[in-house]
């Protein structure tokens, strides 16, 4: 048989895109229709093709549309999660789906979906949708004693309370203060952030204030 005979999957591609309010967040979006009508599915959609498949889309054409469709005009740094492709987790049709993590530090009130708790979106969403969620906070979690990818969920400006306090909310542990510092000190001798010659005041003392320097 031809490699090309019979049917073919679809590929998608899916949003897991995180946020810190009072807590880290992920976008999850209600689903109007079936199958799963009325329960949250992360951000996402079909890689478009062309004329008789000709043509069309690559992934990352489809994950810049997906985000500017949910989120606006937002400068992002997707990370690949992996490729979902159970044959039976779209009771539809075959489905293959690529998973990235999108994390943003500002992001604006007029979203298309909702921001929910990891906690909460595992218990209530459609597909494998939960699977891919639950495995994008584990490499989150995992990049935080190595990487700097997690200040990524902070305002372009911050302090090192902030930064410590957006790794607390990965971990969903506390850190020690002092302990952090020196990590943070850390990163900024490898010249992974910066400092700022501008200070912000906090509830005692004006605090320094930090950027990354590259990704």
């Amino acid at each position: 048989m031809h490699l090309l005979d019979g049917a073919r999957p679809a590929v998608a591609v899916n949003l897991v895109i995180f946020s810190l309010t009072d807590s880290l967040r992920v976008l999850a979006v209600r689903r109007d229709a079936v199958p799963f009508q009325n329960q949250f599915e992360l951000p996402g959609g079909l890689v478009l093709v062309g004329p008789e498949g000709a043509g069309g889309e690559g992934p990352m054409d489809a994950v810049r549309r997906v985000l500017r469709d949910t989120v606006g005009n937002v400068e992002f740094l997707p990370h690949l999660v992996g490729v979902y492709g159970e044959p039976h987790r779209d009771p539809r049709t075959r489905v293959l789906s690529i998973a990235y993590v999108v994390l943003l530090g500002q992001v604006s009130k007029s979203v298309n979906g909702e921001w929910l708790s990891v906690d909460q979106f595992v218990q209530i969403s459609a597909f494998d949708h939960t699977v891919i969620v639950s495995d994008s906070h584990k490499i989150l979690r995992a990049s935080l004693e190595s990487q700097k990818w997690v200040l990524c969920l902070l305002p372009k400006f911050f302090t090192i309370d902030q930064a410590r306090q957006a790794c607390e909310a990965v971990s969903g542990r506390p850190y020690n203060a002092g302990n952090f510092r020196r990590q943070f000190l850390g990163w900024l001798a490898a010249g992974a952030v910066e400092v700022t010659p501008d200070l912000r005041m906090t509830a005692t003392k004006p605090s320094r204030l930090y950027r990354i320097r590259d990704v």
